[in-house]
């Protein structure tokens, strides 16, 4: 036995809401950086969906996450003592979009009634809390209003692709996917398209 300690590890992870390459890049790359920072062994850990990275917060088994507000509240609940230590300038006024396929003719919140409509994750904040908060202020409702019950897509990126490929007919996701996806040219505008935005809210 050398009679070494055993170095710690710090373990971060981040609600998955984009594409699985999309988090590796980004998470692995912080934990590069927190790595040299810190002088120290950082780690990214996967998260299967937004809830699975809460209870891995709350046992302990990730120390250092990416939240949204709603998930970030969950959190902070969960393990008593921890704290929300930073947030980006432009998420103190973050948005979210609702989208609609091509055939769709609606000009405001209340035409989504009857249509087949999707969310993104349920534990989402701008991909299904405050959209949801909104339709309901438009007149909307959630449970009874769309053919069916609302779907949840699990991430911003199937939302608008379920919308584009016409498996549903409408949905809502954030602002910033949404507009990233159409910069690098990803979304077929032939087939899909915007709505609207919802007013500011506070988010990740």
């Amino acid at each position: 036995c050398s009679g070494e300690t055993e170095k710690p590890v710090l373990k971060i992870g981040g609600i998955p809401d984009q594409e699985i390459s999309r988090l590796e890049l980004r998470f692995n790359t912080m934990a590069e950086h927190l790595s040299e920072e810190l002088d120290m062994e950082v780690e990214y850990i996967p998260s299967v969906d937004y809830a699975a990275l809460v209870t891995a917060f709350q046992r302990g088994d990730i120390q250092l996450a990416w939240f949204g507000a709603l998930t970030g509240v969950q959190a902070r609940l969960s393990a008593p003592g921890s704290l929300a230590i930073a947030q980006r300038p432009r998420d103190e006024k973050f948005h979210s979009v609702y989208v609609i396929g091509k055939d769709v003719s609606a000009s405001e919140l209340s035409d989504l009634k009857g249509l087949r409509f999707t969310f993104g994750s349920e534990s989402s904040t701008s991909g299904h809390l405050f959209p949801r908060f909104f339709l309901t202020e438009a007149g909307v409702d959630v449970e009874n209003d769309f053919d069916g019950p609302p779907s949840y897509s699990g991430s911003h990126d199937k939302t608008w692709k379920l919308v584009e490929s016409g498996s549903f007919q409408a949905g809502a996701l954030s602002k910033s996917v949404w507009e990233l996806a159409n910069k690098e040219g990803s979304v077929d505008l032939e087939k899909v398209r915007k709505l609207s935005t919802t007013p500011s809210y506070f988010n990740y």
